[in-house]
């Protein structure tokens, strides 16, 4: 029996047959980036960056303010000269690059993104894309199709993830996405995903930017003593403050008056998995062993 929850569905993909992709499955990838831009994006994280990371990297996480905004614009720059292509009725938010280092680091446990906006009333966006061809052996990203519409959850700083106690079982269950370089992979922020470390050796760098429907009203979710609270958020908080801290400053708007609890491995199974599970996929020793 099909478990989807009820949402509101703001097509927002020009494409029918992405869009409906990305209803149903939580993503859609598409080409998006021609060589030129590719290269331009990736001389100038090169710039900048003089020596690899030492763990998963994203510009947003800079103490440096300025350099963030300065990168997102940049990016930006990129981009929205070519979203009117591929997106309706949207409104692009601040743009990052995502690294991963090389020889065997990088990984990052399969989780959700967090809510920016009201997931019952409408939905938001990451639009990630490689800057060199990506495959399991260097940090592919990996989502669980349909994932995004099983349950609603709350997330953000200070909130546990609903998967914290089953994390490592959640590889087997999960699908790669190879891509090559300037493919988009635009994805729901409930999608579960994740990727594991980059065994090549060489640096995968990536770029992201958020995405939501143009009317949106933006939101940021906070736990405090217990209780998650919701409070108004634009853009610029993620450019200017560190959202690790809490809310610094935004406005308090509500609470959630529902209670969210730890997902058990057998509670995310029955909510997330088909009534049939199948063999472990061709991938997982090659990874995990």
């Amino acid at each position: 029996m099909d478990k989807t929850i009820d949402f509101k569905y703001h097509p927002i993909l020009l494409n029918e047959a992405d869009d409906n992709e990305l209803a149903k499955n939580g993503y859609a990838v598409f080409p998006f980036l021609e060589k030129e831009a590719i290269e331009k994006l990736s001389n100038y994280y090169f710039e900048f960056q003089k020596e690899d990371p030492n763990h998963f990297y994203s510009s947003t996480h800079s103490p440096d303010f300025e350099f963030r905004k300065k990168t997102s614009n940049f990016i930006k720059e990129v981009i929205s000269p070519l979203a009117p292509n591929f997106f309706k009725d949207y409104k692009l938010l601040g743009g990052a690059f995502v690294v991963k280092p090389a020889n065997g680091k990088g990984i990052l446990q399969a989780h959700q993104d967090w809510n920016i906006v009201n997931e019952k009333q409408c939905r938001s966006y990451n639009l990630w894309i490689p800057l060199v061809d990506v495959t399991i052996e260097n940090g592919a990203v990996f989502v669980l199709p349909g994932s995004h519409s099983k349950k609603h959850s709350y997330r953000g700083p200070g909130i546990p993830s609903i998967f914290k106690n089953i994390e490592n079982e959640l590889w087997e269950k999960l699908t790669p996405l190879p891509m090559k370089a300037g493919e988009a992979l635009f994805y729901d922020h409930a999608l579960l995903h994740g990727s594991p470390a980059n065994k090549s050796d060489k640096v995968r760098v990536g770029i992201v930017c958020g995405v939501v429907s143009k009317n949106s009203e933006m939101q940021l979710y906070f736990q405090k003593n217990n209780a998650i609270e919701i409070y108004n958020l634009d853009e610029q908080f993620f450019l200017d403050k560190n959202p690790m801290n809490g809310p610094d400053g935004l406005k308090l708007i509500g609470n959630v008056e529902e209670p969210q609890s730890i997902l058990t491995k057998e509670e995310f199974e029955d909510l997330f998995l088909p009534p049939v599970e199948s063999k472990k996929k061709s991938w997982f020793e090659k990874l995990f062993g």
